[in-house]
């Protein structure tokens, strides 16, 4: 145990100590642990596309691909809640989602067209 004091000095003796009353499996956990916050999460891109086209440079890091396509689609029930009489009519709207190398994963195409009869409703 001696080495390994000379090893790692700088987390200092009571410290040390501390470290050593955890078991081996409660060591094994926080290390684990730490190393979880390393892993890096995939980028998603979300590209809009209304009257004009948005590209999303940014991106969001979500863990898992269910995560990405819940996102895609609560953007879009957003973009409809945020423009709904912009969206009646126009030409389809569209979500795309892209991975960090551009290849496209999913889009949803969104396409709301008014009939006749609802032209006199206001």
């Amino acid at each position: 145990m001696a080495t390994s004091r000379r090893i790692i000095p700088e987390i200092g003796s009571f410290l040390w100590q501390s470290w050593q009353t955890f078991s081996a499996w409660d060591r094994g956990v926080i290390l684990s642990h730490e190393r979880c916050q390393r892993i890096i999460m995939p980028r998603f891109f979300f590209h809009t596309q209304t009257d004009s086209r948005m590209t999303d440079f940014d991106g969001y890091e979500l863990a898992t691909a269910s995560e990405a396509r819940q996102q895609a689609i609560q953007t879009c029930g957003q973009m409809m809640i945020d423009a709904a009489d912009a969206f009646w009519g126009s030409r389809p709207w569209s979500i795309t989602v892209t991975n960090a190398e551009g290849l496209i994963l999913w889009e949803i195409i969104m396409d709301g067209s008014a009939t006749p009869a609802s032209r006199d409703l206001t």
